[in-house]
């Protein structure tokens, strides 16, 4: 038997790998480090190529083509797990996150205010596009964390009148067939080993509307529910003696691998055009659904006690910019967890209530053999989770606690 088919094996016969993958690298950091500063309050409406996911009716202000390149960095100090035997985590992401946006208006006779912007972060240092990995943890595992390779967003942004924006955009992921097929000698040999992986895009909308003046920058954000499964797998085990079939055992496995809640989201930014910009941002994340997802049939929820919960996030962010050529950023959110439940007997999980602060500073000069600024900016986060002790249906003692910390650079181009 091959190396690939026993790790496959292990991967698709453990129930308990369903409950891995319910973030993506946006929801956890965010795309460039603009936005990291400030917390993720930008659904008011910026003209970049981050706004193709924060809020897609901003990039029909774009005036040119900009190409940004960043690396996230990002170290996790958690602990958690059953009382008494928890253990750490402290896995390294170390993301590589790439921003087109584009003029695209200028294609036309009167320049209309059409604008695109493409987003991609991939973990690994860009060596892994899809991940399947084995995450299961008897002492629990961190549920929202490192669970995503690959985010991807690409919206349209469309000027409509007087000062009002329209966009739209979609998320991309994947959903993936697989069927295994496989006959056993009664010695435990195999032969005729058949694997079938059939993989396919899959796209969930983003919406976006802008109004804006002087004064005031209005942004609303839809996003819909985010996706990402292996559809059932159909297996099938031969056990025979020579060339005898004694049985054949079909076998049939559910899971789900990613997921994102549908997310309203609603942002003012005051005084988008003076020094200070103040950026107010709330958004409901219907977390509540996924216990429908999962239902009373599948197998990532039968005889476990998961339970979920919508939740609101509130995000501040403040920018001054003492001249052009200089801006620096701050903001604070507070991520509640969606999680009232965390499991029960071996199928474990870790999700905590977390802060978010964020600090930064972006410096856009001319240079001579330019004909447009550069920007070079950075930014450090802080993610303190809140610490959290439950007893679970059948009398586990969970713990988990700890900070996450990073930083992010990048350099944008324009022309």
């Amino acid at each position: 038997m091959s190396k690939f088919f026993l790790v496959l094996l292990n991967l698709l016969f453990l129930p308990a790998t369903a409950l891995a993958g319910f973030d993506h690298l946006v929801n956890m950091y965010g795309i460039m480090p603009a936005d990291i500063a400030l917390a993720g309050a930008r659904a008011d409406g910026v003209p970049e190529p981050a706004a193709a996911y924060y809020n897609p009716a901003a990039l029909g202000a774009l005036t040119t083509t900009e190409i940004t390149g960043a690396y996230i960095l990002a170290q996790p100090y958690f602990r958690g797990g059953l009382a008494e035997a928890e253990d750490g985590f402290e896995q390294t992401n170390q993301i590589v996150s790439v921003g087109i946006g584009l003029d695209v208006g200028r294609l036309f006779k009167g320049n209309w205010p059409i604008g695109m912007g493409v987003n991609l972060l991939v973990d690994d240092n860009f060596n892994t596009i899809v991940a399947f990995d084995d995450l299961l943890h008897p002492n629990g595992q961190y549920i929202r964390y490192d669970t995503r390779s690959f985010s991807l967003a690409h919206s349209l942004g469309f000027g409509v009148w007087n000062g009002l924006s329209f966009g739209a955009g979609y998320l991309l992921t994947y959903t993936a067939n697989v069927k295994l097929v496989q006959d056993v000698q009664i010695n435990a040999a195999t032969e005729n080993e058949q694997i079938r992986l059939v993989g396919r895009p899959a796209f969930f909308p983003i919406f976006g509307l802008q109004w804006k003046n002087q004064w005031v920058r209005v942004g609303a954000v839809y996003r819909a529910r985010l996706l990402a499964k292996v559809d059932p797998v159909s297996g099938f085990t031969t056990p025979k003696a020579g060339d005898t079939t004694i049985d054949v055992y079909p076998t049939e496995m559910k899971f789900l691998d990613g997921y994102s809640p549908h997310q309203f989201v609603l942002a003012v930014g005051l005084f988008p055009e003076s020094a200070v910009t103040v950026t107010l941002q709330g958004e409901y994340h219907n977390w509540a659904q996924l216990n429908e997802e999962w239902g009373d049939g599948n197998l990532s929820r039968a005889d476990v006690d998961i339970e979920t919960r919508d939740v609101f996030v509130p995000r501040f962010g403040v920018s001054w910019r003492p001249n052009t050529q200089l801006e620096f950023r701050g903001g604070y959110a507070y991520e509640a967890s969606p999680f009232t439940s965390l499991g029960s007997d071996s199928k474990l999980i870790l999700d905590n209530d977390r802060h978010r602060i964020g600090l930064g500073s972006g410096y856009s000069p001319i240079l001579p053999f330019m004909t447009q600024p550069v920007t070079f900016d950075a930014a450090l986060f802080y993610l303190p989770l809140v610490p959290r002790e439950e007893t679970t249906i059948d009398g586990h003692r969970l713990r988990s606690s700890g900070a996450l910390v990073g930083g992010a650079l990048s350099f944008t181009i324009r022309y």
